[in-house]
C-alpha cells in the first residue's frame, strides 16, 4: 500500500510541476487542469463516443434493467413492492453473472457520469458493481457474491426519511449530518418489515458506515466487529460517491479518490484497497487522459503492478487533432511517457 501511495504522490508532484511550467492551475480534481475552450470542444466531439459492440449494447441493457429496480426502490418508494426481494435478487444475480464472465463493460457503465439531482438509485447499483469486483478479487464464490450484491442494492434503504437533506445543494450543517447518520439504523428495520432478507444482508447494511479504526457510525464498531460484506460495501460506497458529482460538489478524478482513500488507510482494509486498485484501477478502463507528450488518450488496459502505467490508445495528437490511425502505447514499457492529467470531468453527463 505504501508504495502505491508514494507513486500517487509522485504523480501529483509531476502534475503540479507541469501546471506551474505552463502557467496553468495545479491540477485539482474539480478543475481537471484547465484546457482551452477550443481544445475542450475537440475532445468532446472526437472522444466521447459510446462503444457500439454487441456485448456493450447487451451490457447496457442489463444495467438499465437493474437501474429500473433501484429507481423503483429509491425514487418511487418501492419498498412497499411485494416483489421487492425477488426483483432485487434477480438484479444481483444478473450483475454477478455478468461480472463473473469477465466482462468489464458493466464496470464502464458504473464509471459514467450521471445527473447529481437524483443520484441514489445509480449510486446503489454502481456500489453493487464495484463490490462484486472486489469480491471476485477476493475469490468469493457465486453463493457469496449474490448476497453481497443484494446488500449493496439495498444499503441505503434507510435513507427514505432523509431525502430532502440528501439532495440539498449545500454541505450539511452539523445538525443535518447527525440526522442523516441515523439512516443505517433504519435500514435493518425496513428490511425486517419487507421480510425475506437474510441475516447477513441485514447486518451488512447496518454496518456499512462503520470503519476499522472506529471512526464510523452508528455504533463506532472496530476491526473484526465489522462484517466483511460491510467492509467491502463501505469502501465501494465511498469510492463511488467520490468519483461522481453530488448536488453540493463536483466529482473527484479517480486517481484523487484513490489518493484520499489511501490517506484514510486506518479506516479501510489494505487488502480491500488492493482489490479495488487491481480490479477497478487508478485510471479505470475508458478513462480519458492527457500524456506529457500533450496527446490525449483513452486507457485500454490496466496494470495492477504499476497502476499509474496502464496501456493507452492515443486519440488526439499534441495539436488536438483526431488521429487518423490509432496508436497504442504501453506506458509500462515507455518510461519517458506518463499520464499528466485526467480528463474525466470533460465527459458528457449521461442523462438516461
Amino acid at each position: 500500500m505504501l508504495s502505491i501511495l508514494n507513486i500517487l504522490k509522485k504523480h501529483q508532484d509531476e502534475r503540479k510541476k507541469t501546471a506551474a511550467a505552463s502557467g496553468g492551475p495545479s491540477g485539482k480534481s474539480d478543475t481537471c487542469a484547465g484546457t482551452g475552450a477550443n481544445h475542450r470542444v475537440s475532445i468532446s466531439s472526437a472522444l466521447l463516443k459510446e462503444p457500439d459492440s454487441e456485448q456493450a449494447v447487451r451490457t447496457q441493457e442489463i444495467y438499465l434493467q437493474c437501474l429500473s429496480v433501484t429507481d423503483n426502490l429509491y425514487q418511487r418508494g418501492g419498498v412497499r413492492d411485494p416483489d421487492l426481494k425477488e426483483k432485487i435478487t434477480h438484479c444481483a444475480e444478473s450483475l454477478v453473472r455478468e461480472l463473473s464472465d469477465g466482462s468489464y463493460d458493466i464496470v464502464l457503465q458504473a464509471l459514467k457520469d450521471y445527473p447529481s439531482e437524483a443520484f441514489m438509485s445509480r449510486h446503489a447499483l454502481n456500489v453493487a458493481i464495484f463490490s462484486i469486483e472486489i469480491g471476485l478479487g477476493l475469490g468469493f464464490a457465486h453463493q457469496s457474491l449474490v448476497p453481497l450484491a443484494v446488500s449493496c442494492l439495498v444499503h441505503d434503504v434507510g435513507s427514505a426519511a432523509y431525502l430532502d437533506l440528501i439532495y440539498k445543494s449545500s454541505v450539511f450543517t452539523p445538525e443535518e449530518r447527525t440526522a442523516v447518520r441515523e439512516h443505517p439504523m433504519h435500514g435493518p428495520e425496513v428490511l425486517h418489515q419487507v421480510g425475506g432478507f437474510s441475516v447477513e444482508v441485514v447486518e451488512a447494511i447496518g454496518q456499512e458506515h462503520e470503519r476499522l479504526d472506529g471512526s464510523g457510525y452508528p455504533k463506532g464498531l472496530k476491526d473484526a466487529h465489522i462484517c466483511e460484506y460491510a467492509q467491502i460495501i463501505g469502501l465501494a460506497d465511498v469510492y463511488e460517491a467520490m468519483t461522481h458529482a453530488r448536488p453540493y460538489r463536483v466529482k473527484y478524478a479517480a486517481a484523487d479518490a484513490m489518493q484520499a482513500l489511501l490517506n484514510a488507510k486506518q479506516a479501510f482494509s489494505s487488502k480491500l484497497m488492493k482489490m479495488l486498485i487491481e480490479r477497478i484501477g487508478i485510471f479505470p478502463l475508458g478513462s480519458l487522459v492527457r500524456l506529457n507528450t500533450k496527446e490525449v488518450a483513452r486507457v485500454i488496459t490496466g496494470n495492477s503492478v504499476l497502476p499509474l502505467r496502464p496501456a493507452v490508445q492515443v486519440l488526439l495528437d499534441a495539436q488536438g487533432k483526431e488521429m487518423q490511425q490509432a496508436k497504442d502505447i504501453d506506458l509500462a514499457r515507455n518510461p519517458l511517457i506518463y499520464i499528466e492529467e485526467c480528463l474525466d470531468c470533460l465527459k458528457k453527463t449521461d442523462d438516461k
